[in-house]
């Protein structure tokens, strides 16, 4: 918060190194937390220095720092919500108003984790809501309903994923009447946006009867912004708020058994608004449900306003990589031309057009691809929106050659002057989804087999693993979208593939009932692209072709293994390889790909805990072996450790007869990085077992 650093063993530019080890009555006999900052950077520092220097930059650390006193080892691991101010400080009694609030150090434990914040006023919780990983600043409506006249305090609490609650924020207000009180005065304007490039977007999930299978996210090209799941409640209503930037987004909806949230058990459903507008609802589906939808704002009319004669009509185009092929045009039942949009240039860019039509005609809305790959997915996450007087009458991307779309929706399809060409014999009937089955049978290693799903953007759609059984089949099904293109990768620890030398294991993969790919010998991954008729993919920035290098991670937990996870992302964020999940304690768990040699990757380990794998709970460590060679081994760190590879070249990976398995190579620590003095005890309470200490401060 402040900047300083901690004072201990090998820190520079330190006066004095923290010990740990205290005399003092407090901490020493009861255990209670001991904190001192030595504030500013000289021992006789000008008076003035003070008030305009080390007050403001300590402030926030000593507030803090109070505020989590009670409870200093758990409350300072939750996320930090800060109060900022409320629209006013005097609400006039039944009337609303505006809280406007910060979520500050959500990422101590999990830098991808959703924040849940309680609101209370005068000790009474009032409600729950969801604050998303892409949420910094937020405000959110009150009303002073049921509240006496008079001084009341506002109280907001965090809580993250792993159940870590952080300090409260606090702030007094005063409930007046406008009737006796001249300074009472009612504002009446809504709370306003808090980042003026980003939409408020609300997802409203009400569970049926087994909510823990229901999921949502929302992502676009390159991100997921929001995302839900591990609901509890049955028949209960979550509620998860993001502030997304402008952009095109999707949004699916997921239930696990294949039976939606309707309305076999339960009047389940589900809500996604942006910015207070609503933009889809359901809930009888089958496996998933996806729409897609814009966050830019709809532009105002280029025309005149709507007076009731006209209709305003705004179509946002988002370009693919190739936005030259797109056009539109919007004509009326004569065939007269009112609105068109061509010549676009930027690629993955919004362009709006917009304007007030005469309400006495019928339009169709046209889109145009000349390349007959419309505009999603193949060549980027573009997209289309078709608004008429505020609300989103068509959206999509994914289309050949064209789309129509008849306008008003409640008028009846024109007769074209000159008729279209006869339908083909067996037309194509479009489906929003396909079925996907992945089929595994194990060799006599099954914990070696893993698969997963992707589609074009890297986004995972399934995967597959843990395996136990040998020679065993294990069957996944899952309906995904069928406007994307996907790649089925199956992957083998030890590189020897599921056949032949350790059992007859074998893998299918079918879509839609047809068998696309089988296969059983390979050496550490095999894929394949789906629809087979579809073209392959083009990078927007194609890599450069080299030689593949074999990455082995080995991770031996400590005695809380649940606590640690890695990931290995290439230099713009897209993830290669992760682990996690880890159970037994003082296990070796491997995990290997084979990676593109011409890339950059970052290997980052995590411990939610912020004690690393060594050396308190356990000699744990990881390896990370790149052809072979040990790039890292470690184990002491705090929340998390990241090594930059491959350093340098390493050639072909080549996989030989007589190749082995890396073996663990325990980590080697200087003395003054491992410190076993104390011994921590964990559980709902973490204590600290201090060793006895005579006057002399000796054991």
């Amino acid at each position: 918060m402040n900047g300083y650093l901690l004072a201990g063993p090998g820190v520079e530019n330190a006066y004095g190194a923290a010990s740990g080890n205290s005399l003092d009555y407090a901490y020493a006999e009861r255990g209670l937390m001991a904190l001192t900052l030595e504030l500013g950077d000289e021992f006789y520092q000008e008076c003035n220095a003070f008030d305009s220097e080390i007050y403001p930059s300590n402030l926030d650390v000593l507030l803090y720092s109070a505020k989590i006193s009670g409870n200093p080892f758990e409350m300072s691991m939750g996320p930090d919500i800060k109060i900022l101010s409320l629209g006013s400080n005097k609400i006039p009694q039944d009337s609303s108003f505006c809280v406007f609030a910060e979520l500050l150090q959500a990422e101590k434990v999990d830098p991808f984790g959703n924040v849940t914040a309680t609101l209370y006023i005068d000790s009474v919780q009032i409600e729950n809501f969801v604050l998303s990983k892409s949420i910094q600043k937020f405000n959110f409506s009150l009303e002073a309903t049921d509240l006496d006249i008079g001084q009341h305090m506002l109280h907001l609490e965090g809580t993250d994923e792993y159940g870590y609650i952080g300090p409260k924020s606090s702030i007094f207000f005063e409930v007046c009447d406008i009737t006796k009180d001249e300074t009472c005065k009612e504002n009446t304007a809504p709370c306003p946006p808090i980042n003026p490039n980003c939409a408020e977007v609300t997802v409203t999930i009400t569970t049926d009867d087994y909510p823990q299978e229901t999921s949502f996210r929302i992502f676009d090209s390159y991100t997921e912004p929001m995302s839900g799941s591990g609901y509890t409640g049955q028949r209960s209503t979550y509620t998860t708020n993001g502030c997304l930037s402008y952009g095109m987004y999707e949004f699916i909806i997921k239930d696990s058994k294949g039976d939606g949230m309707c309305c076999s058990y339960g009047n389940g459903s589900y809500e996604l608004k942006v910015n207070g507008s609503v933009r889809k609802t359901g809930g009888q589906f089958t496996d998933s449900e996806s729409t897609i939808f814009s966050t830019s704002p709809v532009p105002a009319s280029t025309s005149a306003p709507n007076s009731g004669n006209c209709m305003n009509v705004v179509v946002i185009i988002k370009t693919d990589i190739y936005p030259e092929e797109t056009s539109f045009k919007v004509v009326n039942q004569n065939g007269i031309e009112f609105m068109s949009g061509d010549s676009y240039t930027t690629k993955l860019y919004e362009y709006p057009a917009s304007s007030c039509l005469p309400n006495s005609n019928i339009y169709q809305f046209t889109i145009y691809d000349t390349a007959g790959d419309g505009l999603c997915c193949t060549y980027g996450a573009g997209g289309y929106n078709l608004f008429v007087n505020g609300i989103v009458i068509k959206s999509g991307g994914v289309f050949t050659n064209s789309e129509t779309i008849t306008f008003p929706s409640n008028t009846p399809v024109p007769a074209p002057t000159n008729p279209p060409s006869p339908p083909p014999t067996t037309p194509l009937v479009p489906t929003p989804n396909v079925s996907v089955q992945v089929m595994i049978k194990t060799d006599y290693y099954p914990e070696e087999t893993t698969f997963k799903i992707i589609n074009q953007n890297n986004i995972e759609f399934m995967s597959g693993g843990g395996y136990v059984d040998a020679l065993t089949e294990y069957s996944t099904t899952e309906s995904l979208p069928n406007s994307n293109i996907y790649q089925f990768t199956i992957y083998d620890t030890a590189g020897d593939g599921i056949c032949c030398l350790y059992g007859a294991g074998r893998y299918e993969l079918t879509v839609d009932g047809s068998l696309i790919k089988s296969g059983d010998v390979f050496t550490i991954s095999e894929t394949t692209t789906f629809p087979t008729n579809a073209p392959v993919p083009v990078p927007i920035s194609p890599p450069v072709p080299g030689p593949s290098i074999a990455v082995y991670v080995i991770i031996k937990t400590d005695n809380y293994p649940e606590e640690t996870s890695f990931k290995v992302t290439n230099q713009d964020g897209i993830e290669f390889m992760s682990g996690g999940g880890y159970t037994a304690q003082l296990t070796e768990y491997t995990t290997t790909v084979s990676l593109p040699g011409s890339t950059v990757y970052q290997f980052t380990i995590y411990d939610t805990a912020g004690d690393g794998l060594c050396c308190s709970y356990g000699a744990g460590g990881y390896n990370l072996f790149v052809n072979g060679v040990v790039i890292k081994s470690g184990g002491v760190f705090t929340n998390s450790e990241t090594t930059t590879f491959p350093m340098s070249s390493f050639g072909t990976f080549e996989l030989h007869e007589n190749y082995q398995k890396p073996k663990f190579e325990e980590p080697k620590y200087e003395k003054s990085k491992v410190d076993n003095s104390n011994v921590f005890v964990k559980g709902n309470t973490r204590k600290i077992v201090k060793e006895d200490v005579n006057d002399k401060g000796e054991h």
